[in-house]
């Protein structure tokens, strides 16, 4: 049987199509901003549960939960608060998860704090994230430290496409984003409250670009690294 050679960029399309489908399967579609968080513990003790706390009151049409139960959503202090509990065992030193949200009403993902939890659900206190928020315009990506000190930003790297990708689908492991992601920037710090603004040359208009990079710092209870999907026009 004669073997045909498939251009690479067929596959590229095929898997992009595919995924695009699945977008629409799962719900995926005309989401403003989806916000999906790989985070890997580099604490000295075990976790037991994560939680993420939003900036203000904010609702969220959607969870991704890995290996977690569904989270439980207070308003504590003015803020919003995602904990999520309940694995199947403890989250030891080096092992890494992810939970995700689509947060309603906002033009980012608004965190400002995330903490792992012991196994009676309080907060482990040396388990500093270096949290930080970006966002994507069609000329730019800007990163935010929202931390109380300095952080380590590396790896930023971004992807368009004219389709939004599931909430599930913003991690690592996904097949077509590691293909596809662009490298931005290689490593900078940035202190409290700081800002850095990256250039990007998407190839597509009025589509949906995905933003990753890592975050660490002094003694860091984790790697923080985001998978932000927003709409550019």
């Amino acid at each position: 049987m004669r073997r045909v050679a498939v251009p690479l960029v067929f596959v590229m399309v095929s898997i992009l199509g595919a995924t695009a489908a699945r977008a629409n399967i799962a719900g995926g579609g005309g989401a403003g901003i989806q916000c999906n968080y790989d985070l890997t513990n580099t604490g000295s003790k075990d976790a037991y549960d994560v939680a993420v706390v939003l900036k203000g009151n904010v609702s969220v049409s959607g969870f991704y939960n890995g290996i977690f139960g569904s989270p439980t959503v207070t308003v504590v202090g003015g803020n919003t608060v995602l904990h999520w509990a309940n694995p199947p065992g403890p989250v030891g030193k080096n092992d890494k998860i992810h939970v995700g949200y689509t947060p309603v009403g906002t033009s980012d993902c608004p965190v400002i704090d995330i903490y792992w939890t012991d196994a009676s659900g309080n907060r482990i206190p040396t388990s500093f994230v270096g949290t930080a928020w970006n966002h994507t315009t069609g000329t730019s990506v800007t990163i935010t430290n929202r931390s109380f000190g300095n952080i380590l930003i590396s790896d930023v790297q971004y992807a368009c496409q004219s389709a939004p990708l599931p909430l599930d689908a913003l991690n690592a492991t996904n097949e077509y984003l590691a293909q596809a992601m662009v490298p931005i920037a290689g490593t900078f710090t940035l202190g409290a409250g700081e800002t850095q603004v990256l250039p990007i040359h998407p190839s597509c208009s009025d589509c949906y670009c995905v933003t990753n990079f890592k975050t660490s710092g002094d003694e860091p209870g984790a790697i923080f690294s985001p998978w932000v999907q927003e709409h550019v026009e």
